[in-house]
């Protein structure tokens, strides 16, 4: 509640100006990050059965630490209350933002989920226990770098953070080949979307060290944070939240022969497909509108892009808001 309450004051107050709704919409989700570390990251760290999993989610949610901490900066330097260059402190915001926390999180969590929904049955994982560790090394680097004035640790650390996510897709690469889940669902199809939109991601995110125009790097942004990692968050709701609602209205009748739909039915198959392809097409759009210079390209492509957020919207309370609907697919 703290966290959606702080995000919708950032959004008003950034939208409208009001500097006092800022500073609260910032506390607000200072405050439900404190909380959750509190709730949940003890029993995190001291998780006797997935260590790595643990490791990962604590250095992410540290990375968004400093994340939250840098947005402070950025809310007072826009404040006039000090004066810091605004280009470093943008960049290392946004990524440690994108990768310190979110893609260190996909690379921890993924390690567990991913295999599961692919039904996987490759044991050998070697390139899962260095992406993150890279990563996160590669990413400090680059906030050290742009905040302390040291230029050589930015494509340093940049280019390790490319070698991190390299062997995430290796890994990915690995799951998907070796999957017993032959057929792909859209759930699965975001998935490999999402593979690939980051290595589309990373080689523009090379190319933009070298080439460092705002637009290289907004095109980056975009297939990163807009493209990859909504269409994980996608591929997990789509997985996730059947199962759980499938659990919560169907599982007792488990035992009752021919009552009740599959898990999988719960998501209309129509609706899926075109959050799926609106997400991707959208993405790809946007992304090479920006990167050329179209902005009409570029606005085509977020509103296709918003047309597959709209419909996953959708289908998602319709799943858990059973008043909404309840039809199956």
């Amino acid at each position: 509640m703290l966290h959606t309450l702080g995000t919708a004051l950032l959004v008003a107050g950034l939208g409208m100006w009001w500097p006092a709704c800022i500073g609260a919409g910032w506390a607000f989700v200072a405050m439900a990050l404190g909380l959750w570390c509190w709730n949940v990251g003890s029993r995190i760290v001291r998780a006797p059965r997935a260590r790595g999993i643990a490791v990962h989610v604590t250095a992410a949610y540290a990375a968004l630490w400093l994340t939250v901490a840098l947005a402070g900066v950025r809310i007072g330097n826009a404040l006039g209350w000090w004066m810091v260059a605004r280009e470093p402190l943008v960049a290392a915001h946004v990524q440690l933002a994108a990768v310190g926390f979110g893609g260190v999180l996909v690379m921890g969590l993924g390690g567990r989920l991913f295999p599961m929904f692919l039904m996987n049955r490759n044991k050998s994982d070697w390139p899962s226990h260095w992406c993150g560790p890279l990563s996160m090394v590669g990413v400090l680097m680059q906030v050290a770098g742009w905040l302390g004035n040291v230029h050589v640790l930015v494509p340093a650390g940049g280019t390790l953070t490319a070698v991190g996510g390299g062997l995430f897709l290796v890994q990915a690469t690995r799951w998907v080949r070796s999957r017993a889940r032959r057929s792909l669902d859209h759930p699965l199809q975001q998935l490999i979307g999402a593979f690939l939109l980051l290595a589309a991601a990373l080689v523009v995110g090379l190319a933009s060290l070298r080439w460092p125009a705002p637009r290289v790097i907004a095109v980056y942004g975009i297939l990163l944070i807009i493209g990859s990692i909504t269409l994980v968050i996608g591929a997990v709701y789509g997985r996730v939240l059947p199962f759980l609602t499938w659990l919560e209205r169907f599982s007792p009748r488990a035992g009752v022969k021919a009552t009740g739909p599959k898990a999988a039915d719960l998501l209309p198959r129509w609706s899926t497909g075109l959050s799926t392809s609106a997400w991707i097409i959208g993405t790809v759009v946007m992304a090479a509108g920006t990167g050329a210079g179209w902005t009409r390209v570029a606005t085509a492509g977020a509103a296709v892009f918003a047309l597959g957020s709209i419909t996953a919207a959708q289908q998602y309370l319709r799943l858990v808001a059973p008043a909404l609907g309840g039809r199956t697919a």
